[in-house]
């Protein structure tokens, strides 16, 4: 009879491993490394782009040449970062809420709450703004509101206990931060890791 209700109890478990489990929690902007990381990439890469256009239109950069490369790049680098600090201020206010959903294939999120209708205000006035770069900017950002990853595509997952991140890798490349409450922390953080082995 024991042996049963112990066979039974891990049965249990099992299935409740194996069911999809769902959470809310708000990815922190601003004080998680990955995140941080790639808005720095988001900002530089698009100035290193403009720096060597400019320096091949202007060959051989020298002199009062070079000053005014140097002078276009520092104030498209300013107003750039102005505008992404304004906008990543304006979208992550008090962390990013997301809703995630765990199964045994793999992890998924999506915007959830007061950010999910923030976003989608935001994506509309710009797909309305008749203007073609921020239409196209609307369109994309509307078309990569829920994010998905498969376990088999993940190479390596690092936790981050105090935040209660983690963050999945393909190769050098994350590709999904995901937030946890403190009840699926370690559920996601195993999860991953074991899909690495």
């Amino acid at each position: 009879m024991a042996l049963n209700s112990e066979n039974a109890a891990s049965v249990a478990r099992a299935e409740s491993a194996a069911d999809p489990q769902e959470w809310v929690a708000r990815l922190p902007i601003w004080r998680n490394k990955v995140v941080v990381r790639q808005l720095a990439a988001v900002f530089v890469i698009p100035l290193l782009f403009l720096a060597l256009v400019l320096a091949i239109v202007l060959w051989p950069p020298v002199g009062e040449q070079f000053l005014t490369l140097l002078k276009i790049v520092g104030i498209t680098g300013g107003v750039y970062l102005v505008l992404m600090l304004l906008g990543t201020a304006l979208i992550g206010l008090g962390g990013y809420e997301m809703v995630y959903r765990l199964d045994e294939r793999g992890i998924g999120g999506r915007p959830h709450g007061r950010t999910a209708k923030r976003n989608r205000i935001i994506n509309t006035l710009l797909m309305l703004s008749g203007r073609p770069s921020a239409m196209g900017s609307g369109m994309l950002a509307q078309s990569r509101q829920a994010e998905y990853v498969a376990w088999r595509d993940v190479d390596r997952a690092e936790g981050d206990s105090k935040q209660r991140t983690v963050a999945l890798y393909k190769g050098r490349r994350a590709v999904m931060v995901v937030a946890c409450d403190e009840a699926h922390y370690a559920t996601v953080l195993q999860r991953a890791q074991n899909a690495t082995r």
